[in-house]
């Protein structure tokens, strides 16, 4: 009997055989048999996130949906979302002389694993760990010149003052600075969001 595949998405597969589900995830490179609770309880780990690119098996993106399976051919569409989060870190250089990068400080809010199917609250697995990250980056900042950096990263939902940045360069490095919402400390990163982070260097401080 051939397999019947419920999705078929950029790095994953979730079909039935044999009355059986199964799910492929190109990350884990492996698979895993199924059932009705398990699919949203299904955990992204290990070493492809946190990343400054897309990695090369591409984006993880996951959507849920019941269907009845039965004899009859249905076509169910199934509205899919980016499982990670993504950081637009845009800094300019307002030192009054050529600026060199070197780490990018994120405070304590990476994750280290998060469900492949958000969850309606944004819940993360038991045991999910947050450490800070030096994002290590290289280029130079003519002075009053902007450039911008991207990371790719699992949600999170961290305590509120974890979601800080701070910056390294050649010649200082800069204090962590808290991360706002307007007048409001973030406190989350949800999946599927693009958070657009603007900074001014100057000799002193960094300032959002």
């Amino acid at each position: 009997k051939a397999d019947d595949y419920f999705s078929i998405g950029q790095t994953n597969v979730l079909y039935q055989r044999e009355g059986k589900c199964y799910f492929y995830e190109t990350f884990q490179r492996g698979i895993y048999e199924v059932g009705e609770d398990d699919l949203k309880g299904y955990v992204m780990e290990g070493d492809v996130f946190p990343a400054e690119a897309v990695p090369a098996a591409g984006l993880p993106m996951a959507g849920f949906e019941p269907v009845i399976v039965n004899k009859e051919r249905v076509t169910k569409e199934i509205k899919v979302v980016r499982a990670v989060a993504r950081l637009d870190i845009e800094l300019e250089n307002a030192s009054g002389s050529a600026m060199t990068v070197q780490s990018i400080n994120l405070g304590a809010f990476v994750a280290d694993q998060a469900y492949l199917f958000g969850q309606g609250n944004e819940a993360m697995p038991e045991g999910t760990a947050y450490s800070r990250k030096a994002w290590e980056v290289s280029g130079s900042i003519a002075d009053g010149k902007k450039e911008t950096y991207s990371y790719y990263l699992y949600p999170s939902v961290a305590r509120a003052d974890a979601y800080t940045l701070g910056l390294t360069t050649n010649v200082k490095t800069y204090d962590p600075q808290p991360l706002m919402e307007g007048s409001t400390y973030l406190s989350r990163m949800p999946r599927n969001t693009v958070y657009k982070i603007r900074a001014i260097v100057d000799v002193d401080a960094i300032t959002f």
